[in-house]
């Protein structure tokens, strides 16, 4: 099978196979995928050079052209700050959780003060250089094709993610929902926006979100899973799902080295160097 050069780990290969086998002969009325954004459904690096990182949701917006001088100064003080510790592999999930949410609170203050408008969000990400990772795009339209239920599933700004997807002409079915941190927009008084609760982060992303709602009843009989996600925190994102089989893929984007071994262990597969979701593809031809 046609494959990306990116290397691939695979810790427990009998244990990989036996979940490929089973949630491929269940077939494509069995399944459900959950998903991350940023650096997942995106990738981590806008080229092959690896020198400059892709935009995130939040690094959409921290760069708009129409928002004041004073907004981007301020939003960049808050990734300088924050970005190093999320990326820390020094520190535990537990450790950087507060850091995380005082970060979101704070960024998420930040748009709002600035009165931030459905327009302003189109021209940042017209702006912004944000490519999907490879096979993505076929990836979701395979899925919407066969109605197999996809959860994008983001603690970034859930707006700024339907924008990217417009933009690249990429057409939302009813099969594909979207957890993220909305905001809503008061077209009248822009200083009456707000954001939507609960605050989606990084470490309470998990199926809770989505209970007794429409994307409830489409998962209901659907029990084989496949997640990807680029951080440790996205491996809960099927929590409260109940499931035969669930195939957990991970992009491993910084400080390889260091995350390899807790990656692995949480990981059925471990993608590096940017690469493809070439692997789901291929399951996915072999249950057309």
């Amino acid at each position: 099978m046609m494959m990306s050069t990116a290397r691939i780990v695979i810790a427990n290969k009998a244990k990989f196979e036996a979940k490929r086998a089973n949630i491929i002969r269940g077939g494509l009325s069995n399944l459900q995928v959950v998903t991350d954004f940023d650096r997942t459904v995106t990738r981590a690096f806008v080229d092959e050079t690896h020198t400059t990182h892709c935009k995130s949701c939040h690094g959409v917006l921290e760069i708009c052209p129409t928002l004041p001088s004073s907004f981007h100064t301020q939003s960049a003080a808050l990734y300088e700050y924050y970005h190093k510790i999320e990326i820390d592999p020094n520190m535990t999930d537990t450790d950087k959780l507060p850091f995380m949410i005082e970060w979101y609170e704070k960024a998420h203050d930040l748009l709002l003060s600035h009165r931030v408008t459905p327009t302003a969000i189109k021209d940042a990400v017209a702006a912004a250089n944000v490519p999907l990772r490879e096979g993505f795009e076929k990836l979701i339209h395979t899925l919407q094709h066969h109605e197999v239920p996809l959860l994008i599933f983001s603690a970034g700004v859930g707006n700024v993610i339907q924008e990217i997807l417009k933009q690249k002409r990429i057409d939302l079915a009813d099969s594909t929902h979207i957890i993220s941190n909305f905001i809503e927009f008061d077209e009248i008084d822009a200083s009456k926006s707000r954001f939507l609760e609960p605050l989606v982060h990084m470490y309470n992303k998990n199926e809770s979100h989505v209970l007794n709602t429409d994307y409830t009843d489409r998962v209901a009989q659907r029990k084989n899973v496949i997640l990807l996600g680029d951080s440790l925190g996205d491996v809960d994102m099927a929590n409260g799902v109940s499931c035969d089989e669930i195939l957990k893929i991970g992009f491993l984007c910084f400080h390889e080295e260091e995350m390899m071994t807790r990656y692995t262990d949480a990981f059925d597969v471990v993608v590096l160097d940017d690469g493809s979701v070439d692997i789901v593809n291929q399951m996915l031809s072999e249950m057309e």
